[in-house]
């Protein structure tokens, strides 16, 4: 008897129908890894983007509809660190 696919399965592409350079490595992305804990699966790391760089593990707010909810500016003054993704 064959199970019936989920809402899911029915939208998604079947990977396969991907073309090959789509799975091509992209230079413009790359994952630096800094340090990587001895004692747990912990990693400190850097980002590289076509936008900035991001220092790994890091609190990245995320902003809809240009509003940034449930930070306050002061916070992320003082954080230093922080970047804004749109």
């Amino acid at each position: 008897k064959m199970k019936s696919k989920s809402l899911l399965q029915k939208i998604l592409p079947e990977p396969s129908s991907f073309p090959q350079w789509s799975y091509d490595t992209r230079s413009f992305f790359r994952f630096e890894l800094i340090h990587k804990s001895s004692k747990s699966m912990a990693r400190v790391g850097r980002l590289h983007t076509p936008h900035g760089v991001i220092d790994t593990p890091s609190y990245v707010p995320v902003a809809t509809n240009a509003a940034l909810k449930g930070v306050d500016f002061r916070l992320l003054d003082a954080g230093g660190g922080s970047q804004l993704v749109f």
